[in-house]
């Protein structure tokens, strides 16, 4: 999977070129890359999907533990280390918050 960023078009950042790897965004390439989803609106949307997966899957017998991606960093480096720990952190918080895995 490595080498291809599949991304929704509203995630993309004009200001920001793809990177190491090309984007690919609805049904072609982009020059762009991912906007900062470390904060702000993109960060807002992945912890309304994480609440919302949190909650379908709530006590499903299937789900042993929840994993926050791989390799987040080829989308986007993130500004500081703080910065990936609190993204970290809140993600994790929707997560357990919605699905009662605490």
């Amino acid at each position: 999977m490595s080498g291809v960023n599949w991304l929704p078009p509203w995630a993309l950042d004009p200001a920001t070129p793809h990177g190491r790897f090309r984007t690919i965004a609805g049904d072609r390439e982009s020059p762009h890359g991912i906007g900062d989803f470390y904060g702000g609106p993109l960060l807002d949307a992945q912890l309304h999907f994480a609440r919302g997966a949190g909650a379908r899957l709530r006590a499903h017998p299937a789900v042993l533990a929840w994993d926050l991606g791989n390799e987040f960093s080829n989308l986007r480096e993130p500004a500081s280390a703080r910065d990936a720990a609190e993204w970290s952190r809140r993600l994790t918080a929707a997560l357990e918050e919605s699905s009662g895995s605490r």
